[in-house]
């Protein structure tokens, strides 16, 4: 990657995280306005995408799983209902699975699955993990949204706020209030 620029280089390191091109170009300093362009504009470069193919041979090579495997895995971990953890019985009582019967994304997608002994007899807990938050991670994953705190937002204003003014004030305009 020596004969990227700076930014370029940046932009390389920060795609390899979550594959999202825009979030990508914020990350790496390019303006949130034209970060779309201009990831598709860098990736469209032979030699960002040859710089991107290295990292992600090596990161191959180096990784647990790839980004692809993951969002795979949470995909299949979020398709999971309730009622895979169990079988129908013959008297249509619902029997749960053991956990050696079970999928390989059951199992991940299982938060507790514990014995209970009661005065009324035994039985199984299960708890699946939480939908929404392994769907959120997906979406993080994707670059979907990001999060954004509403005092980082005031801060933008106050900041955009503080470059018209200048620039008012250059112009002999008067500025905003406060």
């Amino acid at each position: 990657m020596t004969t990227l620029a700076p930014k370029q280089q940046a932009f390389v390191r920060e795609y390899m995280l979550d594959s999202n091109g825009t979030q990508a170009a914020i990350r790496a300093g390019y303006s949130k306005k034209t970060a779309q362009e201009q990831s598709s504009r860098l990736l469209s470069k032979v030699i960002i995408r040859e710089a991107l193919q290295v990292l992600t041979d090596k990161a191959d090579d180096e990784a647990i799983l790839t980004v692809k495997e993951k969002r795979k895995m949470l995909g299949d971990m979020a398709r999971v209902a309730m009622t895979d953890y169990y079988t129908m019985g013959a008297d249509g009582t619902m029997i749960p699975k053991a956990a050696e019967d079970m999928t390989r994304a059951e199992q991940l997608n299982l938060g507790e699955m514990k014995n209970v002994i009661t005065a009324d007899g035994a039985y199984q807990v299960i708890k699946p993990l939480d939908k929404l938050k392994i769907i959120d991670l997906d979406n993080k994953m994707a670059g979907i949204y990001t999060e954004t705190a509403s005092v980082t937002n005031i801060a933008i204003m106050h900041v955009d706020r503080l470059e018209l003014n200048k620039r008012k004030r250059a112009a002999g305009l008067p500025e905003l209030e406060e």
